[in-house]
């Protein structure tokens, strides 16, 4: 799923940089009424990703590929599960993705994703 957030950011950036920076805001601010644990370690990591495809003299090309593949890759692996993804309800289970990934690297290094109550 992050090869998805990063070539999308950097599709958005070829297009339109302000686009990306707008998307990367509402995105934070979403991520953050989540969980900030969680938030304020996925935000560089994509800004970061998405980073080094704009960077990259072939970014264009390289993040449509990239896109492609992950998007493939994605719908393999719900078909191999045996389960419909989550994004086909809800759009907004397309951002959830990333913070998805990042709890589960959360959990196995064993820090709290949330401050208890």
């Amino acid at each position: 799923m992050p090869l998805i957030a990063y070539s999308t950011l950097a599709l958005i950036w070829a297009i339109q940089p302000l686009a990306m920076i707008a998307v990367v805001i509402g995105a934070t601010i979403f991520y953050l009424t989540l969980s900030v644990p969680l938030a304020i370690v996925l935000v560089p990591c994509l800004v970061a990703g998405g980073a080094m495809f704009i960077t990259n003299p072939v970014s264009v090309p390289l993040s449509i590929g990239v896109f492609l593949a992950a998007w493939a890759a994605q719908f393999w692996g719900h078909k191999v599960e045996g389960k419909k993804p989550s994004f086909l309800k809800d759009i907004l289970f397309l951002l959830v993705g990333p913070l998805w990934i990042m709890n589960q690297i959360f959990e196995i290094f064993e820090i709290p994703a949330q401050k208890s109550p």
